[in-house]
């Protein structure tokens, strides 16, 4: 039975395997490449890098370095120029084949994703609406302590992680694995894309609360004036000292996307 052959026009090796000289013809183009900047001195080296060569070429390859350690390759540089630009061509062809197929993957599980954040929005119900929950919450000692202890933007979140704890069934607030940083609330009818004006909102009606909290409590206290300095730091940090209103909302945004998805549970600070 005759089989088909394939001959390498670079250093002519015979290979009866389609697949063993396809591959062969990216180690030849790499490996002449190499070659061709060795020097003289160098040619014990180079054998061994032939050897080893031609253990991944695959069992089919012609033992041509058993016979001579240096690949002869065809004078005609030209014929070799040519070669190479048709198998680089053919390869970034492939490339972009493989991008192509890449690419409507992704479409297809974006879509996918799509659908199921558009269900769960159309099925799940909340009994809260977003500005009524919003404005029952009341800070308390902990929250002015926590505050006094880090910054602002702390005591917001633990104030926040404190009412979502005590909530019974779904929170007014919703997001999904499938859409980053993206937070729905929930009006009493349908769930709405929280915008920088919701934003805006929470952070103000907390910021308030805790400052008005804060306002109260320190009416009762009698400090000395050690401690009457050292409460000078604390109502900066009241009124947010070193934060702006948008790295506030950004903070509390990325917080709430972590604790709200559908996911996840609201089970830890």
């Amino acid at each position: 039975m005759d089989y088909e052959t394939h001959v390498c026009p670079l250093c002519n090796n015979t290979f009866y395997s389609k697949s063993n000289y396809e591959k062969h013809n990216n180690q030849c183009i790499i490996f002449l490449m190499f070659k061709s900047k060795r020097s003289s001195n160098d040619v014990e080296s180079e054998s061994l890098c032939d050897d080893k060569w031609k253990e991944d070429s695959g069992p089919n390859v012609s033992k041509c370095c058993d016979i001579e350690p240096i690949i002869q390759v065809p004078g005609d540089k030209q014929v070799q120029i040519q070669y190479i630009v048709t198998v680089l061509k053919r390869q970034s062809e492939e490339i972009r084949n493989l991008k192509t197929e890449l690419s409507k993957v992704k479409s297809k599980l974006y879509l996918q994703k799509k659908r199921k954040a558009t269900f769960a929005l159309e099925t799940i119900r909340c009994s809260y609406n977003f500005k009524s929950w919003v404005d029952g919450i009341r800070a308390s000692n902990d929250t002015i302590e926590i505050v006094f202890d880090n910054d602002l933007k702390t005591g917001l979140r633990f104030l926040l992680y404190t009412e979502l704890k005590k909530v019974e069934g779904q929170p007014p607030f919703i997001a999904f694995n499938e859409k980053e940083n993206v937070v729905y609330y929930f009006t009493g009818e349908k769930w709405n894309v929280m915008n920088s004006g919701e934003y805006f909102y929470l952070v103000n009606r907390l910021s308030g609360e805790i400052y008005n909290y804060y306002t109260e409590w320190r009416k009762q206290q009698t400090f000395t004036k050690a401690e009457e300095k050292k409460h000078v730091k604390h109502y900066f940090k009241i009124c947010g000292e070193g934060n702006t209103t948008e790295t506030t909302i950004l903070y509390i945004k990325k917080w709430m996307y972590s604790k709200v998805k559908i996911e996840g549970q609201i089970d830890d600070l």
